[in-house]
C-alpha cells in the first residue's frame, strides 16, 4: 500500500510481453486500469534469462488509456486526484522498474509489489 491509501497490482508479469494491465484500487473502494509497458533496460553484467532473485532493471511507462483521461473529470474524486496529482494528468508517465522473483517496484511510485 502506499502513503497515500491506495494499492496497485500486476495480475502477471512475462517481461517479454508488454504492455501489462495495472490496476490501481482507492481505500474508497474505486479502481482505474491503466497499462504498463516495458522494455528490458540495458544490463551491464550478465544475468540469468528470466525473473531471478537478481534485480532485473525495465524502463517503464505507465499509460492512462485514452477513453480514460477523456472522461478525467466524470471518474471519482479519489480517481480523478490519482491521475491528476500522481501521472499529472499526461497520458503517458516514465518510470524506471527494477524486478526481482518476489518484489516489483514502481520507482515513480515509491512502491514495492509482492510477486505473486
Amino acid at each position: 500500500m502506499s502513503d497515500h491509501g491506495w494499492t496497485a497490482r500486476i495480475q502477471s508479469f512475462d517481461p517479454a510481453v508488454s504492455p501489462t494491465p495495472l490496476r490501481v484500487d482507492f481505500a474508497d473502494g474505486t479502481g482505474v486500469d491503466l497499462v504498463l509497458h516495458t522494455v528490458d533496460g540495458l544490463r551491464q553484467t550478465p544475468q540469468q534469462p528470466g525473473i531471478t532473485a537478481q534485480p532485473r532493471a525495465f524502463d517503464g511507462t505507465v499509460e492512462i488509456p485514452r477513453q480514460t483521461l477523456a472522461e478525467l473529470d466524470s471518474q471519482p474524486t479519489t480517481v480523478r486526484d490519482f491521475l491528476r496529482n500522481i501521472l499529472g494528468g499526461r497520458q503517458f508517465t516514465d518510470t524506471p522498474i527494477t524486478v526481482t522473483a518476489e518484489n516489483f517496484h514502481l520507482a515513480h511510485w515509491g512502491l514495492t509489489l509482492p510477486r505473486h
